[in-house]
């Protein structure tokens, strides 16, 4: 039975991954072959970057006879990213899957339902523990050739760094869902952290040439810390390194399952309890005010933004690129100084900064997918919105609307930024005004639109809807698509006939006028296909 339930979880992953549409119909060999190069392709990247990293440590810490610091550093990373990625995946499988009181009622011990997914999860803080591990190991044997003992307590140290991340995720899962069920927009705590998390994230990736640099530079601060907040590391630093010793090894070993034990004890024991609470929110109380009444396209908008309020996932992922929109502006104002000194040399191309901000605008809502789940996120109760008295082009528009809704204050508060920390002539600042304008519009339709014609709504989760389906793709492809070819043709073609001022003109009617063929799309062709769901 408990191989039953592990073969079930896995099947769920795949599905999710690779299903379509039509829930019956099989997955295509190409399909899986395709997502399977993609995924071996992030998988190699990250691994190339913590490599990367590893290469620059491996020698200053080998010079100074750090070697600890230097293993002790990777099981840290390999902990932190492991809980980082799997703590919100604990808590939606442990404490708020949708299937514990199915699974209950069937002949099935509650052990083995903990059990199936606490393997599930193991596996998946495995694969970023080896994302970090595998890269620190390899490096480390490039250099000098490991002892038997070394290689042993390596690899079974990294079977073993995964169950502390687990140990870790189970504890902050539970808070979290506790902290949810006791508040009235649960998911803000989950959009917060994972912000918080992408922020830090990015921040060392731009700082990734620097850092094996820093890490070297404040080794003494960097191993006070990693004995302070990763005691675990620490002692399996020890344990590896040559000069280590087997009792710190053990210690490692003893931290790591000791705690997990206990964790797996508490669950076991209040599996059922925690299976079958009331995972409600906050209770509201009706207050009786006096009602406001919209027309049928404000209520509508109303409604799409509303639930894209209380959805952490799909705010998450369908905006996540308006937060990079600022970016631009703020780098500009805080290296004002240094970007003066750099145009000083070169004042023909000074003037055209506030048009490759405007651009890096555009390329950030070509990120952003707000509107191309909003049809997906109706899933099965798509029904309900199609029984109301409303036109369907009007509940098409209203997803659409959404998203340049959510994208005005951001393009606002970039612009602004921009016009601060940039100077120009007047047809510039209208141009950097206009044609991120045209572009959010487009895409905005454009996501609805496609989205309509290849909706997901036999997900399992929010998250599904809003980050996986063709329709999330294509209008990731075809945004990109639209900016890169006019910029293409002007830098090749167009250039000898117009300015850059003008062709960004010409851009922005064009992107205003592909505006209004997707709203006619959506008003004919859209509203069938929606209807017909």
């Amino acid at each position: 039975m408990l191989k039953t339930l592990v073969a079930i979880r896995f099947r769920a992953l795949v599905s999710a991954l690779f299903k379509g549409r039509n829930a019956k119909k099989k997955i295509g060999a190409g399909k899986k072959i395709l997502f399977g190069i993609v995924g071996l392709y992030v998988l190699a990247v990250y691994v190339m970057l913590f490599g990367m990293l590893f290469y620059g440590l491996y020698m200053p810490f080998d010079a100074t006879g750090m070697m600890a610091l230097y293993y002790a550093v990777a099981a840290f990373m390999a902990l932190t990213l492991s809980f980082a990625g799997s703590v919100f995946t604990t808590q939606s499988q442990l404490y708020d899957a949708n299937d514990n009181e199915l699974l209950l009622s069937m002949p099935v011990h509650p052990w083995m339902i903990l059990v199936s997914r606490m393997i599930v999860l193991y596996l998946s803080n495995l694969l970023f523990t080896a994302m970090v591990m595998v890269p620190a190991g390899v490096v480390s044997v490039i250099y000098a050739a490991p002892s038997v003992r070394g290689v042993v307590e390596f690899v079974l140290g990294v079977f073993l760094l995964p169950l502390g991340s687990l140990t870790l995720s189970c504890v902050f899962g539970w808070l979290f869902a506790w902290i949810g069920s006791h508040m009235r927009r649960k998911n803000i705590v989950s959009l917060v952290v994972t912000v918080a998390f992408f922020a830090v994230y990015f921040y060392f990736i731009s700082r990734s040439s620097e850092l094996p640099q820093m890490i070297v530079k404040n080794a003494d601060k960097v191993g006070a810390f990693i004995k302070t907040a990763g005691w675990r590391a620490w002692q399996f630093g020890q344990g590896i390194a040559y000069a280590g010793d087997a009792l710190a090894f053990l210690r490692f070993v003893a931290a790591i399952l000791l705690p997990f034990a206990a964790v797996m004890a508490v669950l076991s024991r209040s599996f059922i309890g925690i299976a079958t609470r009331n995972k409600g929110g906050v209770k509201i109380k009706y207050e009786k005010r006096e009602m406001s009444v919209r027309s049928v396209k404000k209520a509508l908008l109303m409604k799409e933004l509303t639930h894209f309020g209380a959805s952490a996932p799909w705010m998450l992922n369908g905006g996540i690129g308006l937060l990079f929109m600022l970016v631009g502006p703020i780098m500009v104002l805080a290296n004002a100084e240094f970007i003066r000194t750099i145009f000083s040399e070169f004042p023909a191309a000074a003037k055209y900064v506030m048009l490759l901000l405007a651009l890096f605008e555009c390329l950030t809502m070509s990120m952003t997918t707000i509107s191309a789940g909003a049809v997906s996120i109706e899933g099965k109760s798509v029904w309900l919105i199609q029984s109301m008295p409303v036109d369907a082009k009007d509940v098409l528009v209203s997803k659409a609307m959404l998203q340049f809704a959510v994208t005005l204050p951001f393009l606002a508060v970039s612009t602004v930024l921009m016009w601060i920390g940039c100077s120009g002539g007047a047809l510039m600042y209208a141009v950097s005004l206009l044609l991120p304008l045209s572009y959010a519009l487009m895409m905005s339709l454009l996501g609805a639109a496609l989205n309509a014609r290849l909706p997901r709504l036999d997900w399992t989760s929010e998250a599904i809807a809003v980050k996986q389906g063709m329709s999330i793709l294509a209008d990731m492809g075809a945004g990109f698509a639209l900016l890169a070819t006019p910029i293409a043709a002007w830098a090749l073609w167009l250039n000898k006939w117009f300015s850059a001022e003008a062709w960004a003109l010409i851009a922005a009617v064009l992107y205003a006028g592909v505006s209004a063929l997707l709203y006619l799309y959506l008003g004919r062709g859209g509203k069938r296909r929606f209807e017909m769901l």
